[in-house]
């Protein structure tokens, strides 16, 4: 059972993936370069100047923490299914 959700869970954050891409963000401007940093520490592959969420389902948490670990300490737009 615990394979079939998270077989559904990824399936579900591949599809969301073209539709949600995560992003390094101080207030209300994205951080491009961070946001490229961050994706691919985490193993995602950026798209331009976002990190689609499908690349990263598994490590949402880890993005959001990389994007804090930023010297201005941005946070993350993604949700993380457990919380960030």
């Amino acid at each position: 059972m615990m394979k079939l959700r998270a077989f559904i869970f990824v399936f579900m954050m591949l599809m969301l993936g073209g539709a949600e891409a995560c992003k390094c963000m101080m207030g209300d401007t994205p951080m491009h370069v961070e946001t490229r940093y961050c994706c691919v520490e985490v193993g995602g592959f950026p798209r331009g100047h976002d990190c689609p969420a499908g690349t990263i389902s598994k490590h949402l948490s880890a993005f959001s923490d990389c994007c804090k670990s930023m010297e201005r300490g941005f946070k993350s737009d993604c949700r993380c299914p457990k919380g960030c």
